[in-house]
């Protein structure tokens, strides 16, 4: 920021007319499953720290609040295609799995995760296939 008193006015004018709460930060929590992994904070600081306060940039996933039923075709576990409310959506490249299992003592879960990126869509996001199914969790920015 060139110039720190302006962008503290600025959030003060987001926060005025959006009211408390509405400008946030994302930070990182010691959790392994991505819904756990991270929260968004009111943003206090003026925006000059970030998320983790180290300087290091940490990218941030925008998760849905209850991860959506998708169909997926999967040659050889690989997600290639999906289905998703109505459109058939083509995988141009998908990272994974990422297997995570764990909270057997409160909340089990096993899931295989997949980073995947569509020219379709514009941007990244995170399926992943449990016993249920697949389902599409987020995107990231």
């Amino acid at each position: 920021w060139r110039d720190p008193a302006a962008a503290d006015a600025a959030f003060e004018r987001l926060r005025a007319t959006l009211g408390a709460g509405s400008v946030v930060r994302p930070v990182a929590r010691d959790e392994h499953r991505p819904e756990k992994s991270g929260a968004w904070v009111e943003l206090t600081d003026g925006g000059r720290q970030t998320a983790d306060g180290s300087g290091k940039t940490i990218v941030s996933s925008r998760l849905l609040d209850t991860p959506e039923q998708v169909d997926v075709d999967a040659p050889r576990g690989t997600p290639r295609i999906l289905w998703w409310r109505g459109r058939r959506v083509v995988i141009t490249r998908a990272l994974g799995p990422e297997r995570l299992s764990g909270d057997w003592w409160k909340d089990s879960y096993a899931r295989e995760y997949w980073r995947c990126e569509s020219d379709e869509l514009a941007r990244d996001f995170l399926l992943y296939r449990d016993g249920a199914g697949w389902r599409l969790q987020g995107w990231y920015d």
